[in-house]
């Protein structure tokens, strides 16, 4: 069964002028399903395409997306499946890294995009690492923030390992709360509405729940193998690629490292640890978000300073 949020739930939300873009997929058995996404900036412009991570949604870049337009880009920001204003399968079967992959990377498919700059947040960046791996030759540069790409040899952050233990735990789950835990300045009530407003009832979140469990653990798990083999191809990757993250991260800022030393077009680059920000980076640090894309990209004079 497949659940659409009624549009009245997106009603008045606070700086969000956006309506949903609807493209309908076909991977996986759920059956077809919408993917929303939400565009600003001129249709000619240089397109970025935003990803966000568990528990979130496009709403979450809000002020991230007018600056980005104000400068002359043609801005996508995307809801996986399962989360804001797209399809929400309900059987928790439906969901793997797989299928996630699959769903996202028809969508990308079905726009068309070439020469895309890429920005991915969180469980965005685990998706989307795989699609740059896939698909080099689409991006003309890549932004990856507090992300990382998983691998064989890798072990679970212990942040990681505590929010999974929690989800298991937890038999009802407060989305904006997690929200605002993921943060570090914290979020006020009209935004929590916000993120609360996808998911009407408790058995409707299964998205949420479920995507920081469809990462592979056993060493004999065949995904790893499709990883590593992602990993070989990311490496030779020698397009542009940011990593940024936030200070008060406690998921994913240990791999940070990784991603700086092992691919190819990180070396270089003006990467960045955000002040005072955590997993959440485009709540609590959009105005710097922005500032380090433009910057990045070529539309501002300086880049801002990092540590």
């Amino acid at each position: 069964m497949i659940y659409t949020t009624p549009d009245v739930r997106f009603a008045r939300l606070p700086d969000w002028p956006w309506a949903p873009r609807l493209t309908v997929v076909h991977a996986g058995p759920p059956g077809p399903l919408r993917m929303a996404h939400h565009e600003a900036g001129p249709e000619d412009g240089s397109t970025v395409v935003l990803l966000h991570g568990d528990c979130a949604w496009s709403f979450g870049f809000r002020h991230v997306i007018p600056r980005l337009a104000a400068a002359g880009l043609r801005v996508l920001a995307v809801d996986l499946p399962g989360f804001g204003r797209s399809d929400k399968p309900l059987d928790p079967s439906a969901y793997s890294y797989a299928q996630m992959l699959a769903w996202l990377a028809e969508w990308f498919d079905r726009q068309g995009l070439v020469h895309t700059t890429l920005v991915a947040q969180g469980w965005g960046g685990i998706l989307g690492l795989r699609l740059v791996a896939t698909w080099p030759e689409r991006f003309a540069r890549v932004v990856v923030v507090n992300a990382f790409l998983p691998h064989r040899r890798q072990r679970l952050s212990d942040g990681l390992q505590r929010w999974r233990a929690f989800l298991q735990q937890a038999r009802t789950f407060d989305v904006a709360a997690a929200v605002n835990q993921l943060t570090s300045r914290g979020i006020g009530g009209a935004a929590a509405e916000a993120y609360k407003a996808p998911f009407p009832l408790e058995r409707h979140k299964v998205g949420p729940r479920r995507l920081p469990f469809l990462l592979p653990e056993r060493a004999d798990d065949p995904e790893f193998d499709l990883l590593d083999a992602a990993w070989q191809r990311l490496e030779r990757f020698d397009r542009p690629l940011l990593v940024l993250n936030g200070d008060a991260d406690p998921l994913m800022l240990p791999y940070a490292g990784e991603l700086k030393a092992r691919i190819r077009g990180a070396a270089g680059q003006p990467h960045a640890i955000l002040a005072r920000a955590g997993h959440m980076v485009q709540e609590d640090a959009p105005d710097e978000l922005a500032a380090h894309l433009l910057a990045f990209m070529g539309l501002l004079d300086t880049c801002p300073a990092g540590p």
